[in-house]
């Protein structure tokens, strides 16, 4: 989102936007540093929020996340599938969450499709959580 852009959210929609929209940042080949900041500045100014999705697999890694410091880091499906009866996925989501909460990044747990994962993900404190299990994509 450029600033042009949010400029446009801003005159379509007025006020009523600002402090209200999640600003979803999705997995490229190619990332740009610029582009990075540019979206980041466009978003802040409408006091938004920004999101880095699918962490865990592909390029969205922990360097990235260091340089990104977005709002909100939603794990991918791969990271969490199965987490209730695999240990890896257990420590490593508890380490996860542990490190993104110290940096004060709220969690998505992304891909929940059965109802022991989603109960194993809110002991460990995963801010909000989405999947086939809670409902359907609209």
């Amino acid at each position: 989102m450029k600033q042009e852009e949010a400029d446009v959210f801003l005159d379509h929609f007025g006020e009523r936007i600002r402090g209200r929209m999640i600003v979803e940042n999705l997995e490229y080949p190619y990332f740009s540093p610029e582009h990075w900041k540019e979206k980041k500045r466009s978003v802040k100014f409408m006091d938004n929020l920004l999101a880095a999705d699918d962490f865990g697999t592909g390029l969205n890694n922990m360097e990235l996340m260091e340089f990104m410091s977005p709002d909100i880091v939603k794990l991918d499906r791969e990271v969490i599938s199965g987490i209730d009866h695999i240990i890896e996925k257990q420590e490593n989501v508890k380490k996860l969450v542990e490190h993104f909460h110290s940096k004060n990044i709220l969690v998505v747990a992304e891909g929940i499709e059965e109802k022991e994962e989603f109960e194993y993900l809110q002991g460990l404190g995963v801010d909000l959580y989405q999947g086939y299990y809670l409902a359907r994509p609209a």
